[in-house]
């Protein structure tokens, strides 16, 4: 495997993954907009993982960097919504990252993107389970205890 600096970057330009079925990386994006982004991440990598959105490229970057935005996070975190409203999209966000990060370790297994990726994903994951977590907090106290009793 070549050294990371010496992967060149075959990215795609950041629209053509718009035109792929990946939403579009000028927004936040939901927990449907990150399986829209999984699915079609999975199917690319599969055929050509040197394709993928590669971190600081001048062609794929601005996707790239939707992937990991913590923006995307935002409305997960807002109390301001209901947790049924927030906690099942999120739970779908959670997965679907997780799906685009293995997609992504394939990609680095074959020697096809550079450690970068890895790393920018990594971290990403690490706000991903934090909000996972806060969530879980948040619903915990809701669930009814058996042999609790109420005043």
């Amino acid at each position: 495997m070549p050294p990371a600096h010496d992967i060149a970057d075959e990215s795609l330009p950041a629209d053509e993954y718009i035109q792929l079925g990946i939403p579009s990386y000028d927004r936040t994006w939901t927990g449907q907009d990150m399986t829209k982004a999984a699915g079609v991440l999975k199917a690319l990598a599969d055929r050509a993982p040197q394709q993928l959105p590669r971190f600081g490229s001048k062609k794929s970057d601005a996707m790239f960097a939707r992937i990991v935005s913590r923006e995307n996070l935002t409305f997960f975190r807002s109390r301001s919504f209901p947790l049924a409203a927030r906690f099942p999209p999120a739970i779908e966000y959670i997965e679907s990252f997780n799906g685009i990060l293995k997609s992504y370790l394939f990609a680095k297994a074959a020697g096809k993107i550079a450690d970068d990726e890895l790393v920018e994903l990594m971290g990403a994951e690490l706000h991903v389970i934090w909000v996972e977590l806060d969530l879980v907090d948040e619903f915990l106290p809701t669930i009814a205890i058996r042999g609790s009793r109420s005043a």
